[in-house]
C-alpha cells in the first residue's frame, strides 16, 4: 500500500519537476510521502485495535482474530 502510493506521487511529480524548481519540488514530495506514511501509520493502529477488541469479546488466539 506505501509503495503504490509512493510510484503514484513519483509519477505526479516527475512531469512537473522539469517545470519548476527540482528542491521545491523535492520538498513537495517528502511532505507528501510523511503524509502518506503518517496515514498508514495511523491505519495500522486502527486495524490492531480492532484486533485487540476482537480478541477482547470472543476470547479467540492472536492468529484467528486477525481473520
Amino acid at each position: 500500500m506505501k509503495t503504490k502510493a509512493v510510484f503514484q506521487l513519483f509519477a505526479e511529480l516527475r512531469s512537473r519537476i522539469r517545470e519548476e524548481d527540482p528542491l521545491k519540488t523535492l520538498e513537495e514530495l517528502q511532505n507528501r510521502f510523511q503524509e502518506e506514511e503518517q496515514s498508514v501509520e495511523k491505519q495500522k493502529r486502527v486495524y490492531e485495535d480492532e484486533i485487540n477488541i476482537l480478541k477482547e469479546i470472543s476470547n479467540v488466539s492472536d492468529d484467528e482474530a486477525k481473520f
